[in-house]
């Protein structure tokens, strides 16, 4: 793959076709990666907190409940909310038409999700 730098927010990938669809399934495998990882850890604080509720009777404990429950659900629905479809979709086709990456989602592009 050869990169060319447009400015520091895009970045321009000279490509050939098939390389282009390769880079595309990378994308959908990124998201689908995170999105997975987001409603894992989301179902997982939900029910942690679920159980733990109905054990914890005092305050304190409460807190234990919250701090370990309540900020894995935030990061989990933050994770679903960031690599949702609808934004997979924009990036996509963005790339599809401009052959142009956002810095955040070329940083996160691993060789695992490329059909090398």
């Amino acid at each position: 793959m050869f990169y060319k730098y447009m400015h520091e927010r895009c970045l321009i990938v000279t490509t050939s076709p098939a390389v282009s669809s390769d880079t595309v399934q990378a994308i959908h495998q990124l998201f689908k990666s995170h999105r997975t990882g987001g409603f894992i850890l989301t179902g997982g604080a939900v029910i942690f907190t679920r159980i733990a509720i109905s054990k914890v009777g005092t305050v304190p404990a409460g807190v234990f409940v919250v701090i370990f429950g309540g900020i894995p659900a935030v990061i989990g629905f933050g994770k679903i909310v960031r690599f949702s479809v609808s934004k997979e979709a924009k990036i996509v086709s963005n790339f599809e038409k401009n052959k142009t990456l956002p810095n955040a989602i070329r940083r996160r592009l691993k060789r695992e999700y490329f059909n090398n």
